[in-house]
């Protein structure tokens, strides 16, 4: 993350943006894929089983709408704005993180 800051301090600002998303959806990606082959492997059986209880679900819920209204908020207001990214972005990602935090 300061790596990111950095960047964008010198400059770069693309560079810095794309590291804080592509950065941990890799990890995401390859860690969830990884224990899902472990778990297939580990098992021998051709599914995965998740016990997930309802408040979970909703809370799991909860969290992918944010962060698909976020995506579409982040695109809107970049598309909006000529494809440049201003101060307005993160003080309104800002709001909108501690929205969802409260």
């Amino acid at each position: 993350m300061s790596l990111n800051c950095a960047l964008a301090k010198k400059g770069y600002g693309e560079m810095g943006l794309s590291g804080s998303i592509a950065g941990p959806l890799f990890n995401i990606m390859i860690g969830f894929s990884l224990s899902a082959i472990k778990k297939l492997i580990g098992n021998n059986k051709s599914e995965i089983s998740i016990g997930i209880d309802k408040r979970e679900t909703i809370v799991l819920s909860i969290v992918i709408i944010f962060i698909i209204l976020n995506s579409i908020r982040i695109l809107l207001q970049v598309f909006f704005n000529k494809f440049r990214l201003n101060k307005w972005v993160a003080y309104i990602g800002i709001v909108y993180y501690s929205t969802f935090l409260g």
